[in-house]
Order: C-alpha cells, then sequence, then structure tokens
C-alpha cells in the first residue's frame, strides 16, 4: 500500500492566516466600537433631553414655576419645590437622582480635572466654556449628568432663563443667557471620553445653530456631552452638532 500523507497546515501557513485576520480585527474593531459608542450616545441623549423636559413640564403642573422663574439653589438635595423655586427643587421634585459637587468648570474633581477636552480651546466656538460661575451637576438615575448654572450666582440683579419673545438664536447672543442658561448633558456619566461633540468641521456651531452639520461617529467628532439650554418650559440643544444628534437619534 502506497503510504498516505497526512493532510494539514504548515506553521507558516497558520503564521499567515493569523496575520491577516490581526490586521482585519485592527481595522475593524476600532470602527465598530465607535459605531456602538455612536449609537448608544445619541439615544441616551434623546432619552436624557426627553427626561429633563418631562420633569419641567411636572413641576410647572404641580408647584408653578419653570426655568423663567426660579432662584439661587438653597441646599441642592434639600431644596424642595414646596418651599424654594430653584432649579434643584425643580429636580429633586420630579427626578429621582443625586447631585456631585457644586464645582468652577476649570476646576478638579477627585483630583482630576475634568472635560478637560471640552474646554482645551480646539473648539472655540462652544458656549460651554469658563465664564466665571460654577455649575451643579445632577446625575441622574440611569448615571447621565444634567450641569447647570444657578440663575443669579455671583448677580445682584435678576437673571430670568426665558427667551422673553427672542428666537433662541438671538437669545444665545446675550451674555447674561450664554452665561446662567446654558448648560449641557454628559450622557456618560464622569466616564471618558468626556468630549463635546461637534460637527464635522469641528465646530460646535453654538451661535449659530442653524448651521448645516453633520456629526461623524468618528472620535474625533463624537462625543458624550451635549450643550443644552434651559429657558421656560424646555431644554433643548444648544448647538447645531446637538440638534444633529437628537434629530439623527433613533
Amino acid at each position: 500500500m502506497k503510504n498516505k500523507r497526512n493532510a494539514g497546515f504548515t506553521l507558516a501557513e497558520v503564521l499567515i492566516t493569523l496575520g491577516i485576520i490581526g490586521v482585519v480585527a485592527a481595522m475593524t474593531i476600532p470602527t465598530l466600537i465607535a459605531n456602538t459608542n455612536g449609537a448608544k450616545f445619541r439615544s441616551q441623549f434623546k432619552k436624557t433631553l426627553s427626561t429633563l423636559n418631562q420633569a419641567v413640564r411636572s413641576n410647572v403642573a404641580q408647584y408653578d414655576f419653570d426655568f423663567s422663574m426660579v432662584q439661587n439653589c438653597g441646599n441642592k438635595d434639600k431644596d424642595n419645590p414646596e418651599n424654594i423655586q430653584s432649579i434643584c427643587a425643580m429636580l429633586n421634585g420630579s427626578l429621582v437622582g443625586k447631585y456631585a459637587t457644586k464645582y468652577s468648570t476649570l476646576k478638579t474633581i477627585d483630583n482630576k480635572i475634568y472635560f478637560q477636552v471640552v474646554f482645551d480651546g480646539t473648539a472655540p466656538d462652544t458656549l460651554i466654556e469658563n465664564k466665571g460661575v460654577e455649575l451643579y451637576m445632577y446625575q441622574l438615575s440611569d448615571g447621565s449628568i444634567f450641569a447647570f448654572h444657578s440663575p443669579f450666582e455671583g448677580q445682584s440683579g435678576d437673571v430670568a432663563c426665558s427667551l422673553n419673545g427672542r428666537s433662541l438664536e438671538d437669545a444665545f447672543k446675550d451674555t447674561q443667557f450664554q452665561k446662567f442658561c446654558i448648560g449641557y448633558i454628559d450622557v456618560n456619566g464622569t466616564t471618558k471620553p468626556n468630549k463635546e461633540v461637534r460637527c464635522s468641521d469641528g465646530k460646535s456651531h453654538s451661535k449659530d445653530i442653524n448651521e448645516k452639520c453633520v456629526v461623524p461617529n468618528s472620535p474625533k467628532f463624537m462625543g458624550d456631552v451635549f450643550p443644552v439650554a434651559y429657558y421656560d418650559m424646555t431644554v433643548v440643544p444648544a448647538s447645531a452638532a446637538s440638534r444633529y444628534i437628537l434629530n439623527s437619534a433613533k
């Protein structure tokens, strides 16, 4: 009988195959991760925005005040809408969550610079920047964060978060509105990337929110931080980038 040769792969063939698999994985895995994170961030932003707007409407129905009538937060988690008309009280009365440290936008939390990517100067048109006032962080039960100003912080006069008959674009040009009525939603909590979402041209387009904008899923543009404006009875996107994300979210 003739000797039969055992069928199989040589070591070189196995190594070449593994090398090809490795190259393909290196090329596709980052894209898959970016697409997954992008879809998660988009849907969570839409969900958080809806949750906040429902909370405001519920507060108006029960306690008859909105963002145009709020006072300073007195004692954050102790604020009760039956006793004080503050954003903290509004959230306490309608949502389940907790407050993180009240902080200045360029200070640190737990010895780590928070949102250093957002404020690194590469997106000079952003409205969520250091304006000399402190922010309050309210973390919802799902982990997302709503960061906002106390509208009277450091002010001697009244500052109402209201359009007062203006368009939103006109309100964005008002320095007082910019300073006290613009915040952000971080859908990922304090977990990285802590980066503001930007259009494909690298800008967030805050003051020109009607600018044509597309946000690719690339980590260079797709972040987990979304500027929002809060006024009267609503919370809305405060940049063309975050508006695009809301309109494209499923």
